[in-house]
This record gives structure tokens, sequence and C-alpha cells, in this order.
């Protein structure tokens, strides 16, 4: 089950081929975790980021859709 987050550029073309940097907060263990610009092979696991959101990309500071959200969780 495990999948890795940068699955989302294959997804969602703002994201195509881009160094992006972005925080996912999970709400049942309230920590927030960062992904890191360039780092494209760090994976964050679905038993670790239980109720994954997406809370913007910070390098364009975008504010995101329900179904962006949505398509973070289809990613774990």
């Amino acid at each position: 089950m495990d999948k890795k987050v940068g699955k989302l550029s294959q997804t969602n073309t703002d994201l195509k081929n881009e160094n992006f940097d972005f925080t996912i907060y999970d709400v049942a263990k309230q920590k927030t975790y960062r992904w890191s610009r360039g780092k494209i092979s760090q994976m964050y696991t679905a038993s670790t980021v239980k109720v994954p959101i997406l809370i913007g990309l910070l390098h364009q500071d975008a504010k995101l859709t329900a179904s962006d959200k949505k398509l973070v969780e289809l990613a774990d």
C-alpha cells in the first residue's frame, strides 16, 4: 500500500516535472510532515500519514480544493 507522494506529479499537471515543496498535516497524530523541494524519493506511508491533507504548495502558496485533498488521500 505504500506509495510515493511524488506520484501526485503524474496526476496533477501543476506538479509535473517540477521540484515542489509542500506540507502534509496528519490530523490523527497532529503532526506536520514536510515534503522538501527536490527530494522526490522521500516516501510517506499510509501508516505514517493516516489522514493526509495537502496544506499548500509552498513555492506558489496555492489554495487547494477538496478534490486536491482527495488526490493526496488516494496516493496513500
